[in-house]
């Protein structure tokens, strides 16, 4: 069985991460890296990093280059979190400071311990105006080191959510989203079919996935009479 960590990145990534968690993913392991220790809250289920020293940690929240630094200060950490995992997911969103800073680093660091990397991250809206330009740097930093990257803008979400939707649930949209990317790729690991071929099938899809840059995924479903049900998941990400 492949062994998968899910990291959260900075608030937007620790939202996904919670959504994730709520939902249910078997067999993985999470982790939440921030700069702002009240972000964790109460909830015990996914391990804590908090990044940087003092110093630097009240400075990152808007800026990029602050988060990178907090994250550096934090990579015997991270180390440690992505030590022996097949798969690291990371997820952020693009356009503040410690998620844009932040999970470009811990991509790094997951890409020294030989681990599979995937990134799922969300951009922000057109009229958001320099987090734009924020985000595309993040972007292309986390491409650096990523082997396969979902990119989401949240002008997207706006289409997706049903109308009259509130500011909440429009982002909750993102965080379904990034579920299904996640469940879609560890499911061909973990359904049995794919399970007794491990590692053969893992090796495939890391050579599918590796170094392969931007990504998009797809999913449909389908039900017919006499047949096990399907999920229903059904999502495609145009980049």
């Amino acid at each position: 069985m492949a062994r998968i960590k899910v990291f959260g990145v900075g608030s937007c990534g620790r939202n996904i991460l919670n959504y994730i968690i709520k939902t249910g993913l078997r067999d993985a392991e999470f982790a939440h890296a921030d700069t702002n220790s009240a972000s964790f809250g109460a909830d015990t289920r996914s391990a804590r990093v908090l990044l940087g020293k003092r110093s630097t940690r009240s400075k990152a929240e808007l800026n990029p280059a602050m988060g990178r630094v907090a994250a550096n200060q934090s990579m015997n950490a991270l180390r440690k979190q992505v030590a022996g995992c097949d798969i690291v997911f990371i997820c952020a969103g693009m356009g503040g400071g410690t998620g844009t800073g932040a999970a470009p680093v811990i991509a790094r660091a997951a890409e020294q311990s030989g681990a599979l990397i995937i990134g799922f991250v969300t951009t922000p809206f057109d009229f958001e105006g320099n987090r734009k330009n924020l985000a595309k740097g993040g972007i292309d930093a986390l491409l650096q080191y990523v082997d396969g990257l979902f990119c989401v803008s949240n002008n997207k979400l706006l289409t997706m959510a049903p109308p009259k939707s509130t500011f909440q649930e429009i982002m909750e949209c993102g965080n379904k989203i990034g579920y299904s990317v996640l469940t879609m790729t560890s499911d061909l690991l973990r359904k049995p079919r794919w399970t007794q071929n491990f590692p053969r099938d893992f090796i495939e899809i890391a050579n599918v996935l590796q170094c392969g840059g931007l990504a998009m995924i797809g999913g449909d479903w389908a039900e017919a009479d006499g047949r096990q049900p399907i999920d229903r998941r059904g999502i495609t990400l145009y980049l």
